[in-house]
């Protein structure tokens, strides 16, 4: 289509003709991107009271403001109908317009993973050692410059969870060990955390993650909201193994942001 847009009008006898076909073609591709524009804003609305509402105002301004570059100032009919030789690079640039929509909203629901879990063991320091728990092992492999698919805010509340969890199963351990290793790879990354705690069952390797599964009185965030959290952004938590007596590890997946 770009390639037809940009060829030259033949002759002024064949214009009006040209003009009606680039006038439905441009009404195609406005009234589509404001369709796709609009479908954006409400789904990031309709979970708003899934996301902190910073991220979702930020998300809708973020939309709003490509939505106003790429309908409103840039691709007015009857300029674009005006330089008909011109068209098809408007259209080029249209097409470049909405990759910065993905790309901002891609780059604003990211975040660094190996800074978040330095940060939370910093804050959680304090509550490691008054329950005597010694992080043995912090390790990082792969490449240091990838970013995850997930929001750090909602990164961080989930490792401050695993962490206390990790404590709790721990609070009655001769040995009470937290080990954390975490893996960069092109595609994803990859985050272990492991206790010497009490151990899950294999029979509850899933079960734990079900609404109703709980390992301890009160409640807190819960391994079940955390897998909802996670599947959000396409991510993955899950046992990776565990003993009786001996500890767990669990799992973290997590896309990466290319």
């Amino acid at each position: 289509m770009i390639m037809y847009l940009s060829n030259p009008i033949p002759d002024q006898g064949r214009y009006e003709e040209f003009k009606g076909r680039l006038t439905e073609v441009m009404n195609t591709y406005i009234n589509h991107t404001r369709s796709l524009l609009n479908s954006i804003k409400n789904k990031i609305t309709s979970v708003r009271n899934e996301y902190d509402s910073d991220m979702v105002n930020k998300s809708i301004e973020i939309i709003n403001e490509f939505s106003e570059k790429v309908i409103v100032n840039n691709y007015d009919r009857d300029f674009i109908l005006k330089h008909g030789k011109e068209s098809g690079k408007n259209v080029e640039i249209l097409l470049q317009e909405i990759k910065k929509i993905q790309i901002s909203l891609r780059t604003y629901f990211a975040c660094d993973p190996v800074k978040v879990v330095y940060d939370v063991l910093k804050s959680a320091s304090a509550e490691l050692d008054s329950n005597n728990i010694v992080l043995k092992e912090l390790s990082l492999t792969g490449q240091p410059s990838n970013l995850a698919h997930i929001t750090s805010d909602d990164l961080r509340t989930i490792i401050e969870e695993l962490i206390t969890n990790a404590s709790y199963a721990m609070k009655d351990s001769i040995s009470k060990v937290l080990i954390i290793k975490i893996e960069k790879q092109d595609e994803k990354t990859i985050i272990d955390i492991r206790d010497t705690g009490k151990g899950i069952s294999q029979e509850n390797f899933e079960k734990v993650f079900s609404r109703e599964f709980s390992s301890k009185a009160g409640g807190g965030f819960g391994l079940y909201y955390i897998k909802r959290t996670f599947e959000k952004y396409g991510a993955k938590i899950y046992v990776l193994g565990s003993e009786i007596g001996k500890g767990t590890t669990f799992r973290i997946e997590l896309k990466s942001v290319n």
